[in-house]
């Protein structure tokens, strides 16, 4: 079984995205229900973008295939594995990203309203072990991702100053172990998108 991510930026605010998200319901309905991160059952975490986990018996490829025509209509997405392996529009942000041998990589999701893209990237590049990549950026918050093994425990207490300065964090490590800040809980909750509300967001 393969954990598989998609992390999607819309066009505009998810509010008004109804266009690329009936394309992403038509384009998963051959695969199981996703686990979207998230507050609660409904409510994704940013404004303008998503993250979906599936654990799938397929390969990258195969459901890169799948999703081909949602993806088309976001304004950027990246879609990844535990493995290593990426697959985006922008493949030189992440090297070599089609290596026959990848190397596991962790990723930290940031809620952070306050910073240019720029300066979010900044504050966790050179706290991060490995190579630090922008996966995905938002108009509220990104989406990074490290080349390391480390436990997400070992992440958190690493970065514990940068991540104290945003709104809120999760942390998911190459083997797929999980932690959310306290103040705002952030979890993997499983979501039909046909019954995403984007009118609760952020309330």
């Amino acid at each position: 079984m393969r954990e598989i991510y998609l992390h999607a930026k819309t066009t505009r605010s998810l509010r008004l995205a109804g266009e690329e998200l009936d394309e992403l319901y038509y384009a998963t309905t051959e695969l199981p229900t996703p686990e979207m991160l998230g507050y609660d059952v409904n409510r994704p975490l940013w404004r303008d973008g998503l993250s979906l986990r599936w654990r799938v018996n397929a390969e990258i490829d195969d459901v890169v295939a799948e999703l081909r025509p949602a993806l088309e209509t976001f304004a950027d997405w990246a879609v990844t594995d535990r493995e290593g392996c990426r697959r985006s529009p922008r493949e030189e942000l992440f090297g070599n990203g089609h290596a026959e041998s990848p190397s596991p990589f962790s990723q930290i999701f940031l809620v952070d309203r306050r910073r240019r893209p720029d300066d979010r990237m900044a504050a966790f590049k050179d706290i991060l072990p490995g190579a630090v990549s922008s996966e995905l950026m938002l108009t509220d918050g990104a989406v990074l991702s490290f080349g390391s093994p480390e436990p997400c425990g070992v992440t958190r207490r690493r970065a514990f100053g940068a991540l104290k300065q945003v709104d809120a964090w999760a942390i998911c490590d190459a083997s797929g172990w999980f932690v959310s800040g306290p103040d705002i809980g952030v979890a993997w909750i499983e979501q039909r998108m046909e019954e995403l509300d984007c009118g609760a967001l952020n309330d």
